[in-house]
């Protein structure tokens, strides 16, 4: 039984965080408020309740996501962050110590998911365009033409 919950802590954040950078909208700032407030108010939580800091970050990035591409991907991976954290707390009460160990860990972590996350989109956004661009693929996919290389890019029309 806890292997399973262990699983499911595991992939269901990932659920909301392709939520958070697939669309704007409110149950972005819901989430992670939701999650601190599920930390805190555990008991091993309250002691390392600035662990929770960690999940402001997807609340601040909502305002910015539509202007900076890693503000995006920092909200999502840090959605996900809250959600897994949260649930962890209570299902497996990970003493105070562990929780303050992973500070900078989590730092690190994040910062090169973020990365990862920015690179990957830019990358598969400019593949759909090529593809599309040349007929090989045209599913209607959206493609964002800020983050594309020049060649690919729709000309304006007049």
């Amino acid at each position: 039984m806890i292997e399973d919950v262990g699983t499911i802590i595991r992939f269901l954040p990932m659920l909301f965080a392709v939520l958070y950078f697939a669309r704007k909208d409110k149950f972005n700032l819901i989430i992670p408020m939701l999650a601190i407030i599920a930390f805190v108010i555990h008991p091993i939580g309250r002691t390392v309740w600035y662990f929770a800091l960690f999940w402001t970050i997807p609340i601040i990035a909502y305002f910015l996501r539509d202007k900076f591409l890693m503000a995006r991907a920092l909200g999502a991976t840090f959605t996900a962050h809250a959600v897994g954290g949260a649930l962890w707390i209570w299902f497996f009460a990970l003493p105070a110590s562990v929780w303050i160990s992973l500070i900078p860990v989590v730092a690190l972590e994040r910062s090169f998911f973020a990365l990862g996350i920015c690179v990957s989109f830019i990358l598969v956004n400019n593949l759909l365009a090529f593809l599309e661009k040349k007929h090989i693929l045209n599913f209607g996919f959206i493609i964002d033409q800020k983050y594309l290389l020049g060649a690919l890019r729709n000309e304006p029309t007049a």
